[in-house]
């Protein structure tokens, strides 16, 4: 090859150019602090600032419903026909779901807002009074001292979350705990929404515990001096990860 012929192609790899999309033209000369494109690729929504400085949002080329002092996160579903995002207003955050305030919070974690699967179900994480609470379709669920890692199960019916209790932490699936533990990482669920594995850190040793959803029963798995990298395997339908023991480490597969 060439080093013309080289430098040409180099170009072609790094380089490339499409339309995003086309900004409304009732707010073009609005400052953009934000845009995102729906999962199909066919919707957009924009965060615009007004002089001022208040925010305002725009979804396709609606008009704007509400503005606020400021909007810290947003997202679509993943079928792309509902649309959600943090507000601020007067010291308090909320969720604005298809053009509907929720309560106000003291705050929203942020990225916590969070679709299911079938699009019909939304979740987060708001500080209330010292503590964090879950807010599953706008029912609030029993308040922890922290909330974390929060998902839903492939069939969009179960939603669960790392939660900080009594100084320690504990799985919770649709507002049941599990077994508390001096801590709980990475939650991840199986794809046929049964069973859900994380890694417990307890008197200086790791493992992975594996959570039976309808049984609401858990089993211990072998422990190790450390874990990492737990994932669920799609085409081997198991749960998969890698421990160190001394100077030897492992792949592991929990075969379901």
């Amino acid at each position: 090859m060439s080093k013309a012929e080289y430098t040409e192609y180099k170009e072609e790899k790094l380089e490339s150019k499409e339309k995003f999309c086309d900004v409304p033209e009732k707010y073009k000369y609005f400052t953009i602090t934000k845009i995102i494109r729906s999962f199909d690729k066919k919707r957009a929504a924009f965060v615009f600032r007004k002089k001022e400085g208040r925010e305002f949002v725009v979804v396709d080329d609606a008009e704007e419903a509400y503005e606020y002092e400021k909007i810290k996160f947003f997202l679509f579903s993943i079928d792309s026909k509902r649309f959600a995002y943090i507000a601020e207003e007067k010291g308090k955050e909320f969720v604005v779901a298809d053009d509907i305030e929720g309560k106000k919070y003291n705050y929203i974690k942020d990225n916590s807002l969070l679709f299911s699967e079938d699009s019909k179900h939304l979740i987060y994480i708001a500080g209330k009074e010292g503590e964090e609470v879950v807010v599953s379709d706008k029912k609030e669920e029993q308040r922890y001292e922290g909330v974390g890692s929060l998902g839903y199960s492939s069939d969009s019916e179960k939603h669960f979350v790392v939660a900080g209790k009594e100084g320690k932490k504990c799985i919770v699936v649709n507002g049941v705990e599990g077994k508390i533990y001096n801590d709980v990482q990475d939650p991840v669920c199986s794809s046929n929404s049964n069973y859900l594995a994380y890694i417990v850190q307890e008197r200086g040793q790791k493992f992975v515990v594996v959570y039976d959803i309808e049984t609401e029963t858990e089993e211990e798995k072998e422990k190790y001096e450390n874990v990492w990298a737990l994932c669920y395997l799609f085409d081997r339908k198991c749960f998969s990860y890698i421990a160190k023991e001394e100077s030897e480490i492992f792949q592991i597969e929990i075969k379901l």
